[in-house]
């Protein structure tokens, strides 16, 4: 494959993000461009000019999560997602991918930038008002910005969730009719072959989870939620309430048919951690 520099790819050379020539406030300026763009991708580890990495150059597995948590204290509204590649020499590299933002994207002390062509443009005075405007009015739930395919569905919950729909006497006799994937196409779970970030969070295997809502440490191993992470949740809660039959309902216990939904508490308020789906039990 040819690593090429683009509209949506440009190329760093692994100095810019280790030993003394790092250079993390100018990264950060890329991934800002990136994200308040159309999206794109860093390949870290090629050089400029050049379309392969350097012969014998391997990545050091820590590096991936320096790299995110200093790209997380220098930039707002900023998702990414980093992996080691192999190019067909056998060389590594970096790919960290970064989606279009939902809102503005800046630096951490305020600076806005844009990627214009193959370039990164600073962006000032009613620019920012226009850029904020450009905004998608999509919601995050129905984005697939992420491109997590059907591979990630966890089976058993899926099954779950269709065998709930079609046993529910809220669902209407033509929904319950719909194939498996239509079902997730009706409810906003699916676009074709890719999940939408609702899909992954509900239906979705422990690691498309934490693609989903990035990075993994936030949720797993400090006392700040993803917020956007508990509105989700909190949503999904409510209106499965609302749809299914409670016995049929997976986020509500009950020991008998009518007993009324017990702990109609919303995700993230006065809960920790991600243990997201009582579908799994």
């Amino acid at each position: 494959m040819v690593l090429t520099e683009g509209q949506q790819s440009d190329c760093k050379s692994l100095r810019k993000v280790t030993g003394r020539t790092a250079n993390f406030s100018e990264f950060a300026q890329d991934c800002v461009c990136f994200a308040n763009g159309s999206g794109g991708r860093l390949l870290i580890g090629i050089e400029d000019g050049q379309s392969a990495p350097p012969t014998g150059q391997r990545i050091d597995p820590t590096l991936l999560d320096h790299i995110r948590k200093r790209v997380g204290e220098l930039t707002v509204n900023i998702q990414v997602l980093l992996e080691t590649c192999r190019a067909e020499t056998g060389d590594e590299y970096i790919t960290l991918t970064i989606p279009r933002s939902v809102g503005v994207a800046s630096t951490s002390d305020g600076r806005y930038f844009v990627r214009v062509g193959d370039t990164c443009k600073p962006v000032v005075g009613d620019d920012i008002l226009r850029l904020a405007d450009e905004r998608p009015a999509t919601p995050w739930e129905s984005m697939i910005s992420l491109q997590v395919t059907h591979g990630n569905l966890d089976k058993k919950k899926q099954s779950k969730f269709t065998t709930a729909i079609r046993a529910s006497d809220r669902v209407k006799s033509s929904v319950k009719e719909k194939g498996d994937q239509e079902l997730l196409d009706h409810y906003g779970l699916a676009l074709g072959d890719v999940l939408t970030n609702l899909g992954v969070l509900l239906l979705g295997t422990m690691s498309g989870m934490i693609t989903a809502c990035h990075p993994p440490r936030w949720l797993m191993q400090s006392g700040e939620k993803c917020l956007t992470f508990a509105k989700v949740m909190s949503s999904l809660r409510v209106y499965f309430v609302q749809t299914l039959a409670p016995q049929q309902n997976p986020w509500v216990k009950s020991s008998s048919p009518n007993q009324q939904p017990q702990d109609q508490t919303p995700y993230g308020e006065g809960q920790t951690g991600v243990n997201c789906l009582d579908l799994e039990k």
